[in-house]
């Protein structure tokens, strides 16, 4: 039973935190209204929602912590790992429905980027295919076909004069028996 007044202390002490907080914030950071009260506009809200998912899911993890060292027993974890999610969704739901109104807006500007994107990069497909087919044919002009350069000759091979190994030219020793090459004939 100890272990569930330490919890429920931690989140009365955090939901302590967050009234203070929050009348910092309206103290310090708000434009005051006509009447004098300090106005909470849609981003004060949207900040304080993603603070207290903020606030949620460190106690989702403490809780988790707490419950694998023993100091919460099953049944309180249960309960009150249930009643942070709940609490998560619901801050979750509230900010994607701040949000929701500029969704179709930020489709358009996605589209719109994705299309800018292909019709620069077929420009450049364009101008490299034109830009190679100038060269091609400067190459053409200015010098005559050449025949293609022979190749290199294959390195001799050396002959271990013990074991008979076939072993490259360059070899300083035998590959198999590891006798000095010097001596042998290519």
């Amino acid at each position: 039973m100890g272990p569930f007044f330490l919890v429920l202390a931690g989140l009365m002490l955090l939901a302590a935190l967050a009234a203070v907080w929050q009348s910092l914030r309206a103290l310090l950071g708000s434009a005051a209204a006509a009447d004098g009260s300090v106005a909470m506009g849609p981003s004060d809200d949207r900040a304080t929602l993603l603070d207290e998912k903020g606030a949620l899911l460190r106690s989702i993890k403490d809780l988790e912590f707490e419950r694998a060292v023993g100091k919460v027993s099953d049944e309180d974890f249960q309960r009150l790992d249930r009643a942070y999610r709940e609490r998560a969704k619901q801050v979750l739901r509230e900010l994607d429905a701040d949000v929701r109104p500029f969704k179709k807006e930020a489709e358009a500007l996605v589209e719109a980027r994705i299309a800018k994107d292909e019709k620069a990069r077929a420009k450049r497909s364009k101008d490299k295919d034109k830009d190679k087919d100038k060269d091609e044919a400067k190459k053409e002009t200015l010098e005559p076909a050449s025949p293609p350069p022979e190749a290199a000759p294959a390195p001799a091979r050396v002959t271990c004069p013990k074991c008979s190994t076939s072993n490259d030219g360059d070899a300083e020793f035998c590959k198999k028996c590891g006798v000095k090459l010097s001596e042998a004939e290519p």
